[in-house]
């Protein structure tokens, strides 16, 4: 009997750590894919389309100043998308913008309309850097699922 209860508590622990570590604004992280930052680089947006799902990672560079990260979205669709985000600090100075068509979308987590047409631009910073190297530490990720 006390081995049973051991076993449920250590189950239970278990399954509560899983399902507390998704914070993804719906679904499983592993649901949504990965995308590399675009908006430095001058390459295409990503297609902002119902069910589309992406996740992005801002990680710490070697200048002085900072870190800085972007990503670009476009809604080619002829309808109004509705999209939720979820964004995750691993630093301390850290903060994020998200824009639409230029307009800074007050409060994103709440969620937000993206019309036909329009572009999304999600900017993240921080004044944390790394003296030299190239590691792959994270100062930042983001979730952005669209319906």
């Amino acid at each position: 009997m006390k081995r049973n209860f051991k076993m449920f508590g250590l189950m239970l622990l278990v399954a509560t750590l899983f399902a507390g570590c998704n914070w993804a604004p719906e679904g499983n992280a592993w649901d949504y894919k990965t995308v590399e930052q675009n908006q430095q680089y001058y390459k295409d947006p990503y297609a902002i389309a119902p069910g589309k799902m992406y996740k992005g990672f801002g990680y710490l560079s070697t200048y002085s100043y900072g870190s800085g990260a972007g990503w670009k979205f476009k809604n080619d669709t002829e309808e109004s998308v509705t999209c939720k985000f979820a964004d995750k600090f691993y630093h301390g100075s850290s903060r994020s913008t998200v824009y639409v068509d230029s307009t800074k979308v007050e409060n994103p987590k709440a969620g937000f309309e993206v019309p036909a047409g329009a572009s999304v631009e999600i900017e993240a910073s921080c004044d944390y850097y790394q003296s030299s190297g190239s590691s792959k530490e994270k100062f930042y990720q983001f979730y952005l699922a669209c319906h």
